[in-house]
């Protein structure tokens, strides 16, 4: 904002196993440490500034490396609305898309929105089917729904659509969004959510 770097997060996000390479999981804060996290938007800023991103969201893909972090990808943008709208929102309380458009309309003090204080762990998973064929139906969501800690529950399939096998992005069939006190108890609740969503496969 206004050519100053404003950090809002860093988030883990976990892939299937080889050889297919599809998000099945993210969690907000990331494991990293402080100075790790330090370092990670040092260089998400320097690499913005060299790209000529100097007012607009900018978010990158980053891995750790025993030499440090390495950028996979950088874009003008939010990370979209599996971690932007959602985890971001519940883990911080803070709201990176609502403080840009305050910055946009002049309405509202961006600073608002972009607390960036960690107040709980919060984290998706995606909903995939093991097996391939036409979607007849989904059941589970509002048995699901009744989790503590579940937050949202989105199914971007409809009864029928062609369901793949999971092996990409395309195969995946909506999220699950929950919070937490800590890291393992968001992965617990995460999993029996979606041990609850059944999709009936033709």
């Amino acid at each position: 904002l206004n050519n100053k770097f404003m950090p809002c997060g860093t988030m883990d996000r976990f892939f299937s196993e080889l050889p297919y390479h599809y998000p099945i999981y993210g969690c907000q804060p990331s494991s990293l440490n402080r100075l790790q996290e330090k370092t990670v938007y040092n260089l998400v800023e320097e690499t913005a500034r060299i790209s000529g991103v100097e007012s607009g969201p900018v978010k990158a893909d980053v891995i750790w490396t025993e030499n440090g972090p390495v950028i996979l990808e950088l874009a003008a943008r939010f990370h979209g609305d599996v971690n932007t709208a959602f985890v971001t929102p519940l883990a911080t309380n803070s709201n990176p898309i609502k403080g840009w458009f305050a910055f946009l309309s002049g309405m509202a003090d961006p600073m608002n929105f972009l607390k960036n204080d960690i107040i709980q762990y919060s984290g998706w998973a995606a909903l995939t089917s093991s097996k391939e064929g036409t979607l007849v139906s989904i059941s589970g969501q509002d048995k699901a729904l009744t989790i503590n800690g579940i937050e949202e529950i989105f199914i971007s399939k409809k009864n029928g659509d062609y369901i793949k096998v999971p092996a990409d992005t395309t195969a995946l069939c909506g999220f699950i969004w929950a919070t937490a006190s800590n890291r393992e108890e968001l992965l617990e609740v995460l999993n029996i959510a979606r041990s609850e969503i059944h999709f009936l496969i033709n």
